[in-house]
């Protein structure tokens, strides 16, 4: 399990993990594979990282933005431009793509 570096998500992203709809992240930073698990939100979550690579922002917008969690490219940069208001989205930029399964995940009482 990844306790001492796991990764942050919004609310809105975590839940999206939670109902399916999101299975990769977009960070500045690189994060650890394997196990990483939460509980927040209401919910109990374990996540598999299986894979890290480097890959160009505008890549990730165009090509990737379903697996993201959004149903187009726009929405994707407009989050990333909420979440980084100084260093806005870049097409060139490159970032960690963080590619995870969900292993379980069960809402607490």
């Amino acid at each position: 399990m990844s306790e001492d570096l796991p990764i942050p998500f919004r609310k809105d992203m975590f839940l999206a993990i939670c109902n399916g709809t999101k299975t990769m992240t977009s960070r500045n930073s690189r994060y650890p594979t394997g196990r990483h698990s939460y509980m927040q939100h209401g919910w109990e979550l374990h996540i598999d990282v299986y894979e890290v690579k480097r890959m160009r922002l505008g890549i990730v917008a165009r090509d990737h933005y379903m697996a993201e969690g959004f149903s187009n490219g726009q929405q994707f940069i407009d989050v990333w431009n909420q979440i980084h208001p100084r260093k806005r989205f870049s097409s060139l930029q490159q970032i960690w793509t963080h590619r995870f399964n969900v292993l379980e995940v069960r809402r607490c009482e």
